[in-house]
């Protein structure tokens, strides 16, 4: 593991980890049925993963937050994709 990762991993377990049950219990009480909050906090945990540099996070307690809001809205924007078969079933009922 490089000195990067290793500093990394430190911020990551001081500045994101201690917001998890906070975190759970708001997603608990605010997502939509169908959304499992563990699976919506692994993801915002992929994205902070991802990020090039963390150098710019001011408030990660916040920034986790919102990559959660982020994670819930695309969920609910591809529930609203109807799928192309549906549309060729809408059309044989005419």
């Amino acid at each position: 593991m490089s000195s990067v990762d290793r500093e990394r991993t430190r911020w990551f377990l001081r500045n994101i980890l201690p917001h998890e049950p906070v975190l759970k219990g708001w997603l608990s009480r605010s997502t939509l049925p169908g959304l499992d909050p563990s699976d919506i906090i692994q993801e915002a945990y992929t994205i902070l993963a991802e990020l090039e540099s963390v150098d710019t996070i001011r408030h990660p307690r916040a920034y986790l937050f919102q990559v959660a809001r982020s994670v819930i809205a695309r969920h609910v924007r591809r529930a609203r994709i109807v799928p192309i078969h549906a549309v060729d079933d809408l059309e044989q009922l005419d």
